[in-house]
């Protein structure tokens, strides 16, 4: 297979790679933060019966999450492309392989970029600002991504 030439551009984005890495860590921790505090609530808890916890063996801001769809985990992966180094906040659920394996499964993703812009789903629609996360109309998006997870859970994995 051959590798097409990686050009002076494509190497000099990812020159700030530690700090860009950092920052979307930064923003990848508030998020997650944001969602257990939304499954959290009370009301939210009493409807969706979802439990959610960070996992305790992951410093990069990693979920474990229970509900009624079964059990799934939300990771940080990185990547590079022509706008620079970019997290995806994959939410993966577990299930079985066609060997009968136990296997995770991707469900859903929200694409975390750098200047704090997340996207649900990982499309550059509908994207809310992880710098503001202080904002009582956070709230109301960060419960609307919650609905989204779980509802992105609940379909069967094929």
């Amino acid at each position: 297979m051959e590798y097409p030439e990686v050009t002076s551009q494509q190497r000099d984005s990812i020159i700030s790679l530690a700090s860009d890495a950092e920052v979307i860590r930064k923003f990848a921790r508030s998020l997650t933060d944001r969602l257990i505090a939304v499954f959290r609530d009370s009301e939210v808890k009493y409807h969706l019966e979802v439990e959610i916890d960070p996992d305790t063996e992951s410093s990069l801001g990693h979920l474990l999450i229970k509900s009624a769809f079964g059990d799934a985990r939300g990771r940080l992966a990185f990547f590079v492309d022509d706008s620079g180094i970019q997290g995806e906040y994959l939410f993966e659920k577990r299930g079985v392989d066609p060997f009968g394996r136990p296997a995770w499964f991707e469900a859903w993703k929200l694409l975390i970029q750098k200047d704090g812009l997340v996207s649900p789903g990982g499309s550059k629609t509908g994207q809310i600002n992880a710098r503001n996360f202080f904002a009582t109309t956070q709230d109301n998006q960060m419960y609307e991504i919650a609905r989204s997870l779980i509802y992105r859970l609940g379909l069967k994995v094929s």
